[in-house]
Parts: structure tokens; C-alpha cells; sequence
């Protein structure tokens, strides 16, 4: 799993590229964490990610929350189908801002 991350006047934009797992999470976490706290906007693009739980979701639940707490948005970009499906069973296909529709 790869995860590239850059940074261009006050925004974030994040690629992941495998699993989007418990098991990538931590890691993943602090880097974000490390490398974004400052902006105030933040792109995910997601066409590349494979598999994601519970704990990804998560993940990408508390990105929505930090950023919403600064006025910032987490936009979601290139959604794979494993994503869509996942946001849809968790009843959460509009929870999240999107560049394509989540549906």
C-alpha cells in the first residue's frame, strides 16, 4: 500500500493505492495527521484502493470531523467500486463530498 501526499497552499491532496484496512490504519493516521494538519482542505483520491473496513472507514470519518472543526472539507475524489460499496452498506454514500457523486 502507498500513500502519497501533496501539499500546495493550504491543501492536502492524498493517494492511496492498495488497502484501505485496519491493518494500513495506524500508520496512515499519523502521517496524515503529520503532513495535513495544516490545511484546510483535503482530496482523496481513492480509484486505487482495493479493500476497506470498518476502520477505514472510521479513518475517513474522523478526517470529515477534524476538518469540519476548522471550516475545512475532505473531498473525495476517484472513488474505487469496493469504496462505494462499503459507504453504501455503512448507509454513508452521502456523508461524504464528492468530485463524482457518491452513489
Amino acid at each position: 500500500m502507498a500513500m502519497n501526499i501533496t501539499k500546495l497552499d493550504g491543501a492536502c491532496s492524498i493517494r492511496l493505492d492498495g488497502d484501505l484496512t485496519i491493518f494500513q490504519i495506524a500508520d496512515y493516521h499519523s502521517q496524515l495527521l503529520a503532513e495535513c494538519q495544516d490545511a484546510q482542505n483535503v482530496t482523496f483520491d481513492l480509484s486505487d484502493v482495493n479493500e476497506v473496513d470498518t476502520a477505514g472507514v472510521q479513518l475517513l470519518i474522523s478526517l470529515q470531523k477534524q476538518l469540519n472543526s476548522v471550516d475545512g472539507n475532505l473531498l473525495l475524489a476517484g472513488q474505487s467500486e469496493q469504496l462505494l460499496n462499503t459507504l453504501n452498506a455503512f448507509n454513508l454514500s452521502g456523508y461524504f463530498e464528492s468530485t463524482e457523486g457518491i452513489s
